[in-house]
């Protein structure tokens, strides 16, 4: 029995019985052949291996048979393939009669039929199994931006469609124009990590360069490729397949696709291996816009958070007497949160707002700011407002907006009697209670103009004294549990 394939370029021996049964595998072309002159008309052939039209047969041990029918298989008219039999070549073999040339014909139909229903019941298992597999694949890209994740479930799915016995992705680096081996499965002692392509080098560098697959049945059959080549026979594979990963008219890499035995792939085969190529190519196009697009929000934030600082020290150069004072009162404020289960977003917002926590006063004139003397009640009016200054300058901004708190509400006291709202107790948001403290802390331990720098034990007993007035009770006792260890360790 001679099938043919599903491209119909090749016809080949599925099965054979008795001289021929060693004939399993032998392919040729459908036109040639007293195969193809069945398959061409449609019609039966019967005669002897000693009739011309057998020598057309190219098949093996003719000098054995005698008498000999083949039949096309073929159903609603689409040939697909040829039954044959024959007697062998003895005195009292007899041809065939009329009678068994209609029952083999009768046989070929039926057969025909039959493997046209089993083929297309197999076509479409193949199909769903497929459809599956590229469902897999799409659930791996969408469910993580880990390629790890999405390779891994790419070779499963090469391997059990398409018989794979290796295979690898590379990718291209487009400045050092190579390409390098990002993931594999399949290859034995072969270390493929040093390997290195230049574009045009090697199997995948040609794929690369021309943008198109390299398709090699046969690797023995070909001159050995001096990068590639010779590794791959040596590690024992035979055919050797590669599609260039493209994605949006840019190539990205390759993928490479091995088995140790001789294969000529039909066009479904290939077609499917081509697809999955481009769902290689859709994962890392996403995981690199993905990860470009997270490394330039870090680097963003990164320069927010550069110029935060920039308008603190800025602010702090205004006063010599509190220079440093905001990157310190940050600092200490984080700690202090830490201690209090601070964590996350809130932590990075809170450290915003204590480097900015003096930001209203850049609306304060420096006749007031400076003065060295004590404020007129008219001018501590004035003073007053540098919280809603700080309100009115960094809330349009939308990033700043949780970092306001401290800004706005750092001189709110815990029994009502702060600025510029009057709140009292918890209704002062935590990240201003903290600060308060830290504030307060610095600013007592730091010169000023019209006086010294409190002793640190002095500063801590101030702050414990005002608990429950000025600070949150709470607070103030992690702060002095907490700075009061670190000075004994000091």
């Amino acid at each position: 029995i001679t099938l043919l394939s599903a491209d119909r370029k090749k016809l080949t021996v599925c099965c054979g019985k008795g001289i021929w049964q060693d004939s399993v595998g032998f392919a040729l072309s459908p036109q040639e052949g007293l195969s193809g002159r069945v398959l061409g008309t449609g019609k039966a052939y019967v005669g002897s291996s000693s009739d011309e039209g057998a020598k057309e047969l190219l098949w093996t041990n003719l000098d054995k048979i005698g008498p000999l029918i083949m039949v096309p298989l073929q159903s609603e008219n689409e040939p697909i393939g040829t039954l044959m039999i024959a007697r062998s070549q003895a005195p009292d073999s007899r041809p065939f009669a009329p009678n068994e040339v209609k029952l083999l014909e009768t046989i070929g139909d039926m057969a025909g039929s039959a493997l046209r229903r089993q083929r297309l019941y197999e076509e479409a298992l193949r199909r769903l199994r497929q459809t599956q597999a590229l469902r897999n694949i799409d659930m791996a890209i969408t469910g993580s931006f880990d390629l790890r994740v999405t390779y891994n479930t790419i070779f499963d799915e090469i391997t059990r469609q398409l018989g794979i016995d290796a295979a690898a992705i590379l990718f291209l680096d487009p400045h050092a124009m190579t390409l390098t081996y990002e993931d594999s499965r399949g290859f034995g002692t072969l270390n493929l990590s040093n390997l290195r392509l230049r574009i045009g080098e090697g199997y995948a560098g040609k794929a690369c360069l021309e943008k198109r697959p390299v398709l090699i049945p046969d690797l023995k059959a070909v001159e050995p490729d001096p990068c590639q080549g010779a590794i791959f026979l040596a590690e024992g594979f035979r055919s050797y397949f590669a599609f260039p990963l493209m994605a949006k008219g840019r190539t990205l890499g390759v993928l490479e696709a091995l088995r140790r035995d001789k294969f000529d792939a039909d066009e479904e085969w290939l077609y499917f291996l081509e697809t999955l190529a481009g769902q290689a190519a859709i994962a890392i196009d996403d995981a690199t816009l993905f990860h470009n697009l997270e490394r330039a929000n870090v680097e963003l934030i990164q320069s927010y958070d550069a110029t935060i600082e920039g308008w603190a020290y800025a602010l702090d150069l205004k006063d010599e007497a509190t220079e440093g004072h905001s990157r310190r009162v940050a600092d200490m404020a984080v700690e202090l949160a830490m201690e209090m289960g601070v964590k996350g977003e809130a932590l990075s917002h809170l450290k915003r707002g204590a480097l900015l926590h003096d930001i209203g006063k850049m609306g304060i004139p420096d006749s007031i700011l400076h003065k060295p003397g004590k404020l007129t009640e008219e001018e501590w009016e004035i003073m007053r407002k540098h919280p809603e200054y700080a309100f009115k300058m960094l809330s349009p901004i939308e990033y700043l907006r949780p970092a306001l708190d401290i800004p706005y509400c750092h001189h709110e006291k815990w029994d009502g009697s702060g600025y510029p709202r009057g709140l009292k107790g918890k209704e002062i948001p935590l990240a201003a209670r903290i600060f308060a403290v830290v504030d307060m802390y610095d600013a007592l331990t730091s010169p000023r103009p019209y006086r010294k720098a409190w002793p640190e034990e002095e500063a801590l007993q101030y702050i414990h004294q005002q608990s429950g007035k000025h600070f949150d009770p709470e607070v103030v006792e992690i702060f002095l549990k907490k700075f009061t260890q670190k000075l004994q360790h000091q």
